[in-house]
């Protein structure tokens, strides 16, 4: 199955869920092992996943959906969740991902310091 991340707002910035389904138009990332949308293909902002064999992903991230928020300290919201699933990572120049669990919620943390 492919995953879908669906648009919400979090503090005025436009994040993402995370459900399963099926698309056409992908990137792979070959570093990383994932198929990946452009969320600006969509009106929604759905980003769609692809996870391949190999991926760096833990295979809960396959599994689960997850809430993406934009945030301005990653380790502050890191420190305060239940676990730490993946992370955190360099996602680019000035910008880092973790994924995280709180009160049952699987959470992408996305930080960009740029």
């Amino acid at each position: 199955p492919i995953l879908v991340r669906r648009s919400a707002f979090i503090d005025g910035e436009r994040r993402h869920k995370l459900v399963r389904t099926t698309v056409g138009r992908m990137i792979y990332n070959e570093a990383m092992k994932f198929w990946v949308s452009n969320v600006d293909d969509y009106d929604y902002k759905v980003e769609y996943l692809k996870f391949e064999e190999g991926t760096p992903f833990p295979e809960e991230l396959h599994r689960r959906w997850h809430v993406a928020y934009a945030v301005d300290d990653l380790d502050r919201y890191a420190d305060d969740a239940d676990r730490i699933i993946c992370g955190p990572m360099d996602a680019g120049p000035g910008v880092r991902l973790a994924f995280v669990e709180k009160d049952g919620a699987v959470i992408e943390l996305y930080e960009d310091k740029n």
